[in-house]
């Protein structure tokens, strides 16, 4: 009997495996399940925003009302008006029956409003200079209510959160979670999608017609905005970039409803009370 030893073929015990392929291909895998992961834990925060009472994201206001006010005293005679406005819009909105918006004057330039966690709305000095009668000052804290009204804030809040904590702790930086609620990251959690920005333009747009006949306020709105655009060197072409979508949009989009619904959207203005010319 005869006895061979051949000599095994090249690569018979490598089975074709590229180190390279295969790094790629866990690596996108990981990527994409964490991907998901965290598209789930954003999506938490829509989904239980409308369940929670109100008067539970009430106890978590203290701090989130600091992080907006300034230095500055306080003016009680402009917020007393503009929360005289408020809650006159407030009755045409359908608020719960224990949600209540409080709103706060900013003396500050810069022109903005926005709504916080717990009903509060800070309304700045650069913001109010510029509108020139109440139907354009109503249509801004009715939008603001709107976000209150439908939750946008603690949805907002709360994935933003969730999403940052759970990149803490994939990041291996779970030490800065304490940091989330600075003022920074809250104002950059603040930003609703074009889908609620459009809601809460709907549903302004609702209740200043309800309260002064027509929506004038949001033509005279809008045109504060086109200005300062240009003032800005805005010019977007698109909103899909954008929290809010284009400035001519949403006029459009008011102008469709004011349609359908057989609204004017011109008529007498009210003059700004007296307590809010601040120019």
């Amino acid at each position: 009997m005869k006895y061979a030893n051949p000599k095994p073929p090249e690569g018979i015990n490598t089975g074709g495996y590229r180190p390279g392929r295969e790094f790629f291909v866990l690596g996108a895998s990981l990527a994409v399940i964490a991907g998901l992961a965290l598209a789930v834990v954003f999506q938490f925060g829509e989904w239980v925003a409308p369940y929670v009472p109100f008067s539970w994201e009430k106890r978590l206001e203290g701090s989130f009302v600091e992080n907006f006010q300034n230095d500055k005293a306080p003016n009680p005679s402009v917020e007393a008006a503009l929360q005289r406005l408020a809650d006159r819009l407030s009755g045409a909105m359908d608020l719960g029956d224990d949600m209540r918006v409080t709103v706060h004057f900013v003396d500050d330039k810069t022109v903005n409003a926005l709504a916080t966690i717990g009903g509060n709305i800070f309304v700045y000095r650069g913001l109010l200079a510029r509108l020139e009668n109440e139907n354009a000052l109503a249509m801004v804290l009715a939008h603001e209510i709107a976000h209150v009204k439908h939750r946008d804030v603690l949805a907002a809040l709360g994935s933003g959160v969730l999403v940052s904590v759970a990149s803490s702790f994939v990041l291996g930086d779970a030490g800065r979670v304490g940091d989330l609620l600075g003022h920074e990251t809250v104002f950059t959690m603040l930003h609703f999608s074009r889908a609620k920005e459009k809601r809460a333009d709907l549903d302004a747009m609702r209740a200043v017609v309800q309260e002064y006949g027509h929506g004038g306020g949001a033509v005279d709105l809008f045109k504060v905005f086109n200005v300062m655009e240009r003032e800005a060197g805005v010019k977007r072409k698109t909103d899909l970039f954008t929290s809010h979508p284009l400035t001519p949009n949403r006029l459009k989009a008011l102008r469709v409803l004011a349609e359908s619904q057989g609204w004017l959207m011109d008529g007498p203005r009210r003059p700004m009370p007296k307590d809010l010319k601040l120019n």
